[in-house]
């Protein structure tokens, strides 16, 4: 991996946590579960971050398979009443 690769990793990944903080305070502050949705989303793609900077994933089925599983968390976010 070079190093742009690498620094923009860190930061996707950087933003995705601040992100699954900010959402799990708005969670604990509204009692919303669409917001509890999100925040694990967030997570999920924090943890693929974590995972690509440290090269045990790169873009193949696990990394597709992460990919589904935050786009259904949103899902879950935008349809739940």
């Amino acid at each position: 991996m070079d190093e742009l690769t690498l620094f923009l990793a860190i930061i996707v990944a950087g933003f995705a946590f601040l992100l699954s903080i900010v959402s799990l305070l708005s969670y604990y502050r509204l009692r919303s579960y669409k917001l509890l949705f999100v925040n694990v989303a967030f997570l999920v793609f924090f943890i693929k971050g974590i995972l690509t900077i440290f090269s045990f994933l790169i873009q193949d089925e696990l990394g597709l398979i992460i990919d589904f599983m935050i786009l259904i968390f949103l899902y879950l976010a935008i349809i739940k009443k």
